[in-house]
């Protein structure tokens, strides 16, 4: 008479193999997922930092062609995609904010600064100093 042998006749996973493999693959999607989500913010960050370059670039050239203290009118000639309509601020379009806009408010501070005090989370305020 044959023996079977317990090995021969398994075939797939048990119920036991299967659940830990869920419990492993929740805890990677607990670990995981929250990496993923944060990087909207890094991503809107770096979008108002790139204006912000460019207004101090702006801001410098305006600077030499004035041979004095630029106004926000003088500044903004320089970019294509900022205006300031009221002399008060400088709005510069194609910054996509966390709550959905894409445009950014961006005011003058002292003379030597762009200070941008816009909606978007992680760091509220930036100021990028001439140097």
């Amino acid at each position: 008479m044959k023996q079977l042998n317990y090995r021969d006749q398994s075939k797939g996973f048990t119920l036991m193999e299967i659940v830990i493999v869920f419990i492993l693959l929740g805890i990677l999607a607990v670990a995981v997922i929250p990496a993923f989500t944060s990087m909207d913010d890094v991503g809107y960050q770096a979008t108002q930092e790139g204006a912000l370059g460019t207004l101090r670039t702006s801001w410098t050239v305006a600077y030499g062609d004035s041979k004095s203290d630029p106004t926000l009118d003088q500044i903004v000639a320089k970019v294509d995609t900022c205006s300031c309509a009221d002399g008060a601020g400088i709005t510069c379009t194609d910054v996509l904010q966390t709550d959905g806009t894409n445009s950014a408010e961006f005011g003058v501070g002292t003379a030597d600064s762009v200070v941008c005090a816009s909606t978007a989370s992680a760091p509220s305020s930036i100021v990028i100093l001439d140097s």
